[in-house]
Formats: C-alpha cells, structure tokens, sequence
C-alpha cells in the first residue's frame, strides 16, 4: 500500500508545473521569432537605396580587371558581399581607373609632354598600380539615435572606414570616402 502511495505522488503533474512548461516554451518560441522573422521585417520596412562611394589605391593591373568584370557583368550579378561572403552590400555600377602617381613634364621647349608612371617592382618585375574609385549601390538608412549609417540595418559605416568585399571575380579592402542617400525609391 505504502508503495503505491509513493508511486502516485511521484506521478502526479500539478496545473503550476504545466503553467512553468508552458511559459518556458512560450519564451523559446519569442526568442526564436524576435531573431529570425521579426528581424528581418523590422529593418527592411526603414531601408533606403543609398550609394557608397570608395577608393582603394596601389591596386594592380588584375584588380583593376576584376572591377571592370563586375560592373559589366552581362548577368546583372555584379553583387558586392561583404568579407564574410555571405551578406550582400550592394551591386557595384561605376569604376573609374587611374594609373597612379603619373605626372606630366613640359619637354624642352614646351612643346611636348612626358608622362611617367609609378611602376612597382616585386621579383625583378615592374608593375604599373592603379587608383580606383567608385560607387556601390546599397540598401541601408541612417541610426535615428547615433547618425550613423547602418548598411542592411546593421554594419556600421562612415567616411574613412575600410569596407572588406568579395565579388565573383576578387577580394578588395575599399576606403569608404562618402555615403549619400540615392534619389531612386527603395
């Protein structure tokens, strides 16, 4: 008799144990939903199209190359991802090219000019480096309560800031030199 007391008091489930499942699954549940779905719609609704203009300077010939691949990609896949290869920053439309440090010397009379170029010299071979300079298309908005901007709602971003990319075609350290808002809608 003693033993199916004990039995029945081990077994039996009270409405405050099924109340403190309940909650603790209730709090998992909005754990989940806070950091998946709501995340995602709640920085969407505040996004605006915005340009990052960048530079990056002492880049090589096949660099330049890879700039030029992405903005004329004919598969309009010309995204630009941010280091980690996974989060998209923005689709790259306008790159312009410079052969770096070249300086232009009146010739003798005045009547010719010469140009020289920086070459790099790495193995006994010259290379002639590149500024490059552009912009990339992305979606982000301005923090309401640091001014900063927020790429995807969520990178920090400022002038002088470097941006670490990946496109199809390469790996690039960009120098943030201006963020502007777009005049296009979002």
């Amino acid at each position: 008799m003693e033993n199916e007391v004990k039995t029945k008091k081990k077994l039996k489930i009270n409405a405050f144990d099924i109340l403190i499942v309940v909650l603790v699954l209730a709090c998992i549940a909005g754990m989940i939903v806070r950091y998946t779905v709501l995340k995602d719609l709640g920085t969407s609704i505040s996004l605006s199209p915005y340009y990052i203009e960048f530079k990056a300077d002492s880049v090589s010939y096949s660099a330049t190359e890879a700039f030029n691949a992405t903005v004329d990609d004919t598969n309009k896949q010309n995204w630009v991802y941010y280091g980690d290869g996974e989060t998209k920053v923005g689709n790259l439309t306008v790159v312009d090219i410079v052969p770096e440090a070249v300086i232009n010397i009146n010739g003798g009379e005045g009547n010719s000019i010469v140009s020289a170029q920086y070459r790099d010299v790495v193995n006994d071979k010259e290379y002639i480096t590149y500024n490059v300079s552009g912009k990339i298309v992305c979606e982000g908005m301005m923090s309401p309560e640091t001014g900063v901007f927020l790429l995807n709602g969520e990178i920090k971003l400022a002038p002088g800031s470097v941006l670490e990319v990946q496109t199809k075609y390469g790996d690039f350290s960009l120098e943030v030199v201006k963020i502007e808002q777009s005049l296009a809608e979002g």
